[in-house]
């Protein structure tokens, strides 16, 4: 924690790996400011990644969890404020269930360059908790549609994601609530693919057409079946 000269950290042989941090938040690397590499290639185990574990890692630019196939969970605010992170590969994160927690403070929040993020592997996730994308005002698209077990996207979940394009939740079969806000302030999203979300009623619908878009954004796919 605050290890603020720590650059590179290797943990590819750490095969009984299970969690880094815990649910108390003291964020296990967390204000190491010039972290620039992170290595869990060989964590095939690691369960957890508990609230602040990275906070504030301010020269992370990406990281590649996708080693990590019996990842659960990624606590709240484990990657805030980790402003140079750019890429997030979660795509063999099969086990998967939950992005930020009970707190609502984001577990990505204020990534300002953070424009790649792969959760095509992540069929088991159910829950984007409240803020988890707040201010990801660089992310161009989200594709979530091989998540067929979501659930619930949060409050804020992306709210001021200014460059945010287009959202696929073709396959969200399962989804059941959008959080007041998830999408506020995506000034130039145009297109979001609701086809087979079944399960959404009108008034959950509606959230992505008032208040949460400007008057001058159009949807040009919205469709259920």
């Amino acid at each position: 924690m605050s290890c603020t000269s720590l650059k590179e950290m290797n943990l590819s042989g750490c095969a009984n790996l299970t969690s880094i941090g815990g649910w108390w938040g003291n964020g296990a690397f967390s204000g190491c400011t010039s972290l620039t590499t992170v290595n869990l290639s060989g964590c095939a185990n690691l369960e957890s990644i508990g609230i602040n574990s990275f906070y504030g890692c301010s020269k992370l630019p990406n990281l590649d969890l996708s080693p990590c196939a019996n990842l659960t969970s990624i606590g709240d605010k484990a990657f805030m404020s980790c402003t140079s992170l750019k890429e997030m590969n979660l795509s063999g994160c099969a086990n998967l269930t939950s992005i930020g927690g009970w707190w609502g403070e984001g577990a990505f929040s204020g990534c300002t360059s953070l424009t790649t993020v792969n959760l095509s592997g992540c069929a088991n996730l159910e829950s984007i908790g409240k803020n988890s994308f707040y201010g990801c005002s660089k992310l161009p698209n989200l594709d979530l549609s091989g998540c067929a077990n979501l659930t619930s996207i949060g409050e804020k979940a992306f709210m001021s994601c200014t460059s945010l394009k287009e959202m696929n939740l073709s396959g969200c079969a399962n989804l059941t609530s959008i959080g007041n806000d998830a999408f506020d302030n995506c000034v130039t999203l145009k297109t979001v693919d609701l086809s087979q979300c079944n399960k959404l009623t009108n008034d959950l619908i509606m959230r992505f057409t008032r208040p949460a878009l400007p008057r001058s954004s159009t949807i040009k796919r919205f469709s259920k079946r």
